[in-house]
């Protein structure tokens, strides 16, 4: 199996520390809204080492691409960046450090995109993730580049087997040390109930990420007290179990990242589907969520927009 060579990898040695601000976003209680945001710009003295990296993987869960074809077009699509300087990042993650629960800003974004044998890189999209403007921007354009390029001819036609693969890119936070930096939210166990309309939808793809993953940058990011964690308050009895599945008896889980305000509302166009063992469970999480309602998280007593991983297992009492 041909591979690209290691020395491209070692770009991650002299990758550039991004430049961060936070833009007026933040949003505290008793209209303190100036005072949060000069709070959440002061300088800190912890702060957190974090990663971005690149993953590609096909929606067709039964077509794996090439673990040299995932690297090369990760590669490709880094020399083709041109990151918004300054980087403004206003979500934000939680971590169990030894020191105790922080928050701190983080990347996350979720785009699709159609492959062809010829090289060709088209209709490519957001569809999930923190919906950081610039950042996705800067990533699309990126894979505009690409396709413009023609750098791709060569590697599509030996990697693809049909004549065009729908293919997702996954760009993820993971802390210096390669571990995943985002605490996951409690899992919700979902019974039965009465069945509600579902509107049609196109969620991201069900597969789980895997594979080669390709280093975009390097940056670092200032880590804020935890002065409440945010919880869930309105869950399980919004959702509902599939009829359909319910009465073949099928069982299963769908795992969903999302932003939650700082409002404690779930921001809908940040959905981004992780895994799913049926597509309808993902289908009545997707439904539901809307209507999830959170404590919202405060670091240094402001409130903040995050983002979250959370599990749903549909199971059935017999």
């Amino acid at each position: 199996m041909r591979r690209i060579g290691s020395g491209s990898l070692l770009m991650m040695a002299v990758a550039a520390i991004a430049a961060l601000a936070l833009p007026n976003t933040a949003v505290a209680q008793g209209g303190a809204t100036r005072v949060c945001t000069r709070a959440l710009e002061d300088p800190s003295g912890d702060s957190v080492s974090l990663r971005a990296r690149f993953h590609v993987h096909a929606v067709d869960r039964s077509f794996d691409l090439p673990d040299w074809f995932q690297e090369d077009v990760g590669e490709r699509v880094r020399g083709a960046l041109d990151l918004p300087r300054p980087l403004e990042i206003d979500t934000y993650e939680v971590d169990s450090l030894p020191g105790g629960m922080v928050g701190h800003q983080t990347l996350r974004a979720m785009f699709r995109a159609t492959l062809t044998r010829g090289g060709r890189i088209v209709d490519a999209h957001v569809i999930g993730g923190a919906r950081n403007n610039r950042f996705d921007r800067a990533v699309i354009d990126a894979m505009r580049a690409l396709d413009s390029s023609g750098q791709m001819k060569a590697s599509a036609a030996e990697a693809l087997s049909d004549s065009a693969t729908a293919i997702v890119f996954l760009v993820t936070s993971v802390h210096a040390d390669g571990s995943q930096s985002a605490v996951k939210m409690d899992g919700i166990s979902v019974t039965t109930s009465k069945p509600r309309p579902v509107p049609e939808m196109a969620p991201a793809a069900t597969r789980s990420d895997s594979g080669i993953s390709v280093p975009l940058f390097a940056f670092r990011v200032p880590a804020r007290e935890v002065t409440q964690r945010g919880r869930q308050i309105e869950e399980a009895h919004l959702l509902y179990y599939p009829t359909n599945l319910l009465t073949l008896g099928v069982m299963g889980d769908a795992v969903v990242s999302y932003v939650i305000g700082a409002n404690g509302r779930v921001d809908t166009g940040t959905a981004t589907a992780i895994r799913a063992d049926h597509f309808e469970f993902l289908r009545a999480t997707l439904v539901a969520m809307p209507e999830f309602k959170f404590e919202p998280l405060r670091l240094g007593g402001c409130e903040v927009r995050w983002i979250v991983e959370q599990s749903l297992s549909f199971r059935i009492n017999r």
